[in-house]
């Protein structure tokens, strides 16, 4: 026994003794008889990074409206789309877990929304008649009022293990021998009075809040739906003002749009003005409600990031430059940030930054959103360009800008502009197209196959996970 080990018997016998029981017969100390030497320290092995794989995993595709893939858990994992299979792969584009919907859950031209730990589906139009009543058609994802009470109809919602956590009510449509639709029903027997279609309002799956929230919108009313209650709860509804408006102008993006989740509800932009089509006002909602906000100041554009809402005013006419407003989360007043005389693309919002680039000038530009500063960071040494922001990052303390340039022809060159040394260097083009999305740190992009300029998001047959290096 060497000295060590005696020592620590040593001073559990004195505790017990001091408590007044006698220390166990087989933990009484042995006399020690063999010499005490110090032992080494073993040194700290360095694990090394996981082995990349090149692979290129399969892709849904064909449809430009679908949820093709995600960037989930702050952009540490990345979701892709391949119909009903879901595979989960990590930074170093390894499969670390995979959820299959079954094929009878997904009905029509279904739409699925991807959050860290959960996963909607939402049924879509276009389903042919059910084999088991050819009366009967089923019906798309629809948010439906049943004696005053208003349930999601045909979808469901799974667990990022693929266990399903909630399958709503079927809402089939009724068939003449024409197959033209001459009513619906519940799966229950229950009538609704009143139908909202995904399809028939061309919206896109429900946006998420957090793992028990989301928010449905459609262009006149805006719901909330809470998964642990199975409620749903109208937030907004604009439809008296839809029915009494004279919309002569029929734009196309009258009433509730640019939902932005934030904590327990969303922010969102809303145009109700029949003269002024091309500005609308700033409103906070939850499950209590909607409220205005500022004083029902209208803007031409509205986001938010990172607690900072940022609004454009950019006139009534194209050269009459911009004016820029914003909030915080930690004080909600309307403040005036900056005006600037040439139009700002406001191109990405991420890593804490809004990001421009300047129309004619070619400036970048960044705003923080912790400070409120504006930088003014780069001005890229090419004429007769088309620049685009793909995102900014910060590497040991220096903004890094990546973006696109489109000099003449085709061809897309991608660079990153690192502003502590000034330098610019040339990303592999060959390996980028405009459809790469970013994760949130602008560490890793997807890439797909096959790649190209040419080649649209819904067009690739491959992605995988590759790193900004």
């Amino acid at each position: 026994m060497t000295r060590k080990t005696f020592a620590i018997l040593l001073c559990i016998t004195l505790a017990l003794t001091a408590c007044g029981q006698a220390p166990p017969a087989e933990l009484e100390p042995v006399q020690d008889t063999e010499p005490y030497t110090e032992q080494p320290v073993a040194a700290e092995v360095e694990e090394e990074p996981p082995q990349r794989s090149d692979k290129f995993h399969p892709i849904v595709g064909g449809d430009s409206h679908i949820t093709l893939w995600a960037w989930l858990h702050g952009g540490s994992i990345l979701a892709v789309r391949d119909h009903g299979n879901i595979r989960y792969l990590d930074l170093y584009n390894r499969l670390i877990g995979e959820v299959n919907i079954p094929e009878h859950m997904l009905v029509g031209n279904y739409r699925i929304s991807l959050y860290d730990n959960r996963i909607f589906v939402a049924n879509g139009n276009g389903a042919r008649r059910r084999p088991d009543n050819p009366d009967q058609r089923p019906g798309d994802f629809t948010v439906v009022q049943v004696d005053g009470e208003w349930i999601l109809t045909n979808g469901s919602i799974w667990d990022g293990e693929g266990n399903l956590i909630r399958e709503f009510v079927h809402h089939d449509h009724i068939l003449d021998a024409f197959s033209n639709r001459r009513g619906s029903i519940l799966s229950d027997g229950r009538q609704s009075q009143m139908r909202l279609s995904m399809w028939e309002w061309g919206i896109g799956p429900p946006t998420w809040i957090n793992e028990d929230l989301v928010a449905i919108q459609f262009s006149e009313r805006l719901f909330f739906y809470r998964i642990s209650t199975d409620t749903v709860t109208l937030a907004a509804d604009l439809s008296e003002w839809f029915r009494t408006a004279n919309l002569i102008h029929m734009h196309v993006f009258y009433g509730i749009g640019y939902i932005m989740p934030a904590e327990n509800g969303v922010f969102y932009f809303a145009r109700d003005d029949e003269v002024e089509v091309n500005f609308g006002t700033v409103w906070f909602a939850d499950e209590t409600g909607a409220q205005q906000l500022f004083d029902g100041q209208r803007f031409s554009s509205m986001r938010y990031h990172n607690g900072m809402l940022l609004m454009v005013d950019e006139g009534q006419n194209f050269n009459d430059g911009i004016k820029l407003w914003y909030a915080t989360s930690d004080d909600w007043t309307l403040r005036e940030l900056a005006y600037w005389d040439h139009w700002h693309n406001s191109q990405r919002a991420g890593n804490g930054f809004f990001s421009f680039v300047e129309g004619w000038r070619r400036d970048f530009r960044a705003i923080d959103t912790a400070s409120a500063a504006i930088i003014t960071v780069y001005t890229p040494p090419i004429e007769n360009a088309n620049f685009s922001i793909l995102g900014i990052r910060e590497v040991e303390g220096s903004l890094q800008f990546i973006y696109s340039v489109q000099i003449s022809g085709p061809q897309l060159y991608f660079y990153i502009y690192d502003q502590g040394s000034g330098i610019t260097r040339e990303l592999d083009r060959r390996l980028y197209t405009q459809s790469n999305g970013l994760n949130e740190p602008r560490t890793h992009f997807v890439e797909l196959y096959p790649s190209g300029w040419r080649v649209w998001a819904w067009e690739a047959s491959g992605i995988r996970v590759r790193e900004i290096k």
